[in-house]
């Protein structure tokens, strides 16, 4: 039988950037903070930020002209900042309203 593999992370074309983004953790303990965006593929993004994010942790990314959700991967202290590795999930561009999900508990 033929199978088929599932393309690696890796076989996908990555884009350098630098774009102010805002970074929200999703559920508890939550929390919303500034990041930049340094790179991004066909199925996640790399951010650095000054804060740190638990592995496994759902977030949104949020950016004047789209919003992304995903899971990060990894978590990483370099030097001053942690550089964060997201697997996307969804991403909306240019949308118009994205119902408010709260982030951490209520």
């Amino acid at each position: 039988m033929d199978r088929q593999r599932a393309p690696r992370f890796s076989a996908f074309p990555r884009f350098s950037t630098f774009q102010g983004v805002q970074l929200s953790v999703l559920g508890d303990p939550g929390g919303s903070f500034p990041a930049h965006l340094i790179r991004l593929s066909g199925r996640g993004l790399r951010l650095v930020l000054d804060e740190r994010v638990a592995v496994n942790s759902m977030v949104r990314v949020d950016a004047a002209e789209w919003a992304a959700f995903g899971e990060v991967c990894y978590c990483v202290h370099e030097s001053s900042h942690y550089t964060v590795g997201l697997i996307l999930d969804q991403v909306l561009i240019n949308p118009v309203e994205i119902p408010a999900i709260s982030v951490g508990s209520s």
